[in-house]
């Protein structure tokens, strides 16, 4: 069913480690009606022609899934179309879509490899994400990735801020993206401007009133083996995309951005997000939860390009880990794996350069459950 957040739930928070340094958001109540559909997918099995995520639990309205969630109560099918190419449907999600929505993907484990979205579309009453994944060499290669979705529609000064937009034409020196494709909070409209070759500007409205990067879901949208990154605020609601290609040379191509300084997929469901910068030996963020008990967010540096981020009493077995390299320089990294232990949980990273070499890269990380 479509769901209207009329509410904020007091766990969902903003956690943004920069370096050492690290400030914990507090988060209060407030009250609107923005309604919202979403799922996520980790799709494990790369080589598999086709298989369904199993579901772990239901009951008369509601499915659990295997580290998934589909707001439309139906299968998750991912079918392997060719070498590195899949389809993602998500059953039942595109009869509750209040509007187009947004699509990102990552790759996952212990690879060198990049995936980028080629389409997102309504069929029938499913959703159907597809997914191209390419190796260091730009060839199709089969790799597992994790993958979300996000429809929203409304607006209100009283919601967390959320904004997104697929930039769609990537030779234009200045438009506002397509406006079945976008959304913000505020209502007012997105912009994007190239600067040059595989250089952008995006303009958020809701994070007009942010003061350096926080959180931002970034993917190409290409059948090309191209890899896009936020690297770096503006001001005044403005961040760089930068774009490359396989090489590592900049290449003018399309994109999905999103923005939201607190809750992944606008879900009712806790949050954990973070920035990490790339040589951080050890960085660590208080934050509070609703019963105002601090907690310690920790993210570790294990070696070159090598990470591990703590988050302390989430542990869960249905969750969905997310991470994106937000380096100028032309990194990708991926979630090599995340585990809960206890009342605990760990997203493991690893962040490579464009031979598929690892190389020391900042990143924005998010687990929601």
């Amino acid at each position: 069913m479509i769901r209207t957040l009329n509410w904020r739930p007091g766990r969902i928070l903003l956690v943004a480690t920069v370096g050492l340094a690290a400030a914990a958001v507090p988060v209060s109540p407030a009250f609107a009606s923005v309604t919202s559909a979403s799922a996520y997918v980790w799709a494990y099995s790369p080589s598999t022609p086709s298989y369904t995520i199993p579901v772990v639990d239901s009951g008369p309205t509601w499915m659990r899934y295997l580290h998934a969630a589909n707001d439309g109560n139906g299968p998750i099918t991912i079918t392997r179309t060719a070498v590195g190419r899949y389809r993602v449907s998500f059953g039942g999600l595109g009869a509750v879509m209040p509007s187009s929505g947004t699509a990102h993907v990552a790759p996952y484990g212990s690879t060198p490899n990049l995936c980028t979205v080629v389409s997102w579309v309504r069929a029938g009453e499913d959703l159907r994400i597809t997914v191209s994944c390419f190796d260091p060499d730009g060839a199709p290669a089969d790799t597992s990735f994790v993958a979300n979705f996000v429809a929203l529609s409304g607006i209100g000064d009283d919601v967390w801020p959320y904004s997104y937009l697929w930039a769609d034409q990537p030779a234009a020196a200045d438009y506002a993206p397509n406006w079945l494709y976008r959304y913000d909070t505020t209502g007012a409209a997105s912009r994007v401007v190239r600067d040059g070759v595989g250089t952008y500007r995006a303009y958020l409205p809701s994070s007009t009133d942010e003061t350096t990067l926080t959180y931002y879901q970034t993917s190409a949208y290409s059948t090309e083996p191209v890899a896009c990154a936020t690297v770096g605020y503006l001001g005044d609601g403005w961040v760089r995309v930068l774009c490359r290609d396989a090489a590592g040379v900049l290449v003018d191509s399309r994109f999905s951005l999103s923005y939201t300084p607190n809750t992944l997929l606008v879900r009712v469901a806790p949050t954990y997000q973070l920035r990490v910068r790339a040589t951080a030996v050890y960085a660590a963020v208080a934050w509070v939860s609703e019963s105002s008990t601090s907690h310690l967010v920790t993210a570790s540096r294990r070696g070159v390009g090598d990470y591990e981020v703590y988050l302390p009493e989430i542990g869960s077995d249905i969750g969905h880990a997310v991470v994106h390299s937000s380096a100028s320089s032309g990194r990708v990294c991926s979630v090599k794996g995340w585990i809960h232990e206890g009342p605990d949980e760990w997203i493991q990273v690893r962040c490579v350069n464009h031979l598929g070499v690892s190389a020391d890269s900042s990143f924005f990380a998010a687990f929601t459950w």
